[in-house]
């Protein structure tokens, strides 16, 4: 967050917004969705950026060919 004139806004060219929410949250809201676990504060947060952003240009683990749980665990093993 940065402080303005009349409160606080959120600080855009942190290093929070430009990698932990597209390399690291969305990363484990990947791994969730394979894995069909819940978190749903993970995903009201990554929405919430989402929208305030307009980025759609996040990580994602199908880019290196992981869809299933099998495919997490060879990805760590190597």
């Amino acid at each position: 967050m940065k402080e303005v004139k009349n409160g606080w806004v959120p600080d855009f060219e942190s290093r929070y917004f430009r990698a932990d929410f597209p390399y690291g949250l969305s990363i484990i809201e990947d791994i969730a969705n394979i894995i069909r676990f819940d978190v749903p504060n993970i995903r009201e947060t990554m929405n919430w950026y989402r929208n305030i952003t307009c980025d759609n240009d996040l990580f994602r683990l199908t880019e290196c060919g992981v869809y299933t749980i099998n495919d997490i665990y060879e990805l760590y093993a190597n």
